[in-house]
């Protein structure tokens, strides 16, 4: 993912699940509560407490190191995110996560997903479970699973039935599986409503939940409520604002120069000036035996 964002900025990256995710919060209301589940860096959950600083927002994000940078990225933002370091899923326990050899945004709790390089035991909890030892109630779930998004679902029942919270979801069709069905199962009896998240959909008529056989378009919103023509037009505005956040417009270290004049970036610099110091001190270690030697030599 951050590779991603650092080569096309957030406009080439998910704009339109963005400004869906973006428009569902405006529309909960003041009391905006958000789960970010499958977290990675954390670019929703950071976004949503950026955009909406009154917003409760809970990352959750199993892989250790990531779940480290979605904290740090918070912490030096000054945003209150709120990071849990697990998966979430059907049943509390723990699980085998597996580490994707290709990109950290693939790691999963499902095995074979992606080639694995390597994996991690994790604990796992629900969102019914976490709703209940904390009391902290979402309104908006994000969920980006790499194929355990029903599993979530089934975690999440009471939660869904009780609370009625805008689900943001990937939903996958991969090697000839579409994962709709089994997330449509999941759902079942509960009453949503499902939109596929492009730039062309028609908000007023749901459609059975479907994976994209070309990955184009793998987000859905699913409403617990009908969506008016109001979140139409915000999602057609947020869009226009999303797609402006393109690579030029992303923050980049500033770069200094070194002895020469040459311009080198923090790291590199730190990495040069430390190399230049520590030459510097065996020359003067071995400046110091010489003189050592010399004086040795003159001594009766």
């Amino acid at each position: 993912m951050q590779r991603a964002l650092r080569r096309t900025g957030i406009a080439g990256f998910e704009a339109t699940t963005m400004a869906a995710f973006l428009v569902a919060l405006h529309g909960v209301g003041a009391s905006r509560t958000v789960f970010d589940v499958g977290a990675n860096v954390g670019l929703y959950a950071s976004t949503a407490k950026k955009l909406f600083p009154d917003a409760q927002v809970t990352a959750f994000e199993p892989t250790p190191k990531t779940a480290e940078i979605c904290a740090a990225i918070a912490r030096r933002n000054r945003l209150d995110v709120r990071v849990e370091r697990c998966a979430l899923g059907s049943t509390v326990g723990h699980g085998t996560l597996f580490l994707s050899g290709t990109s950290d945004s693939s790691n999963s709790l499902v095995e074979g997903f992606k080639e694995a390089v390597g994996t991690v035991e994790v604990a796992v909890s629900t969102v019914d479970a976490f709703v209940a030892e904390t009391g902290i109630v979402p309104n908006v779930i994000k969920v980006d699973a790499e194929g355990y998004e029903a599993e979530i679902l089934r975690g999440a029942q009471h939660t869904l039935q009780r609370h009625r919270p805008i689900l943001i979801l990937e939903v996958l069709f991969r090697r000839g599986t579409d994962h709709g069905p089994e997330i449509a199962v999941a759902l079942d009896g509960l009453d949503y409503s499902g939109f596929r998240i492009g730039a062309t959909t028609d908000w007023s008529s749901p459609s059975s939940i479907a994976g994209d056989p070309t990955g184009l378009d793998r987000d859905w919103l699913l409403s617990p409520t009908p969506l008016d023509e109001a979140f139409a037009r915000r999602f057609d505005r947020r869009l226009a604002e999303v797609e402006l956040c393109t690579a030029d417009r992303n923050r980049r270290a500033p770069r200094l120069e070194d002895d020469d004049g040459n311009s080198q970036p923090p790291d590199e610099l730190r990495r040069s000036v430390a190399a230049r110091a520590e030459r510097a001190l065996v020359g003067l270690r071995s400046l110091a035996g010489r003189g050592r030697a010399a004086v040795e030599s003159r001594r009766p």
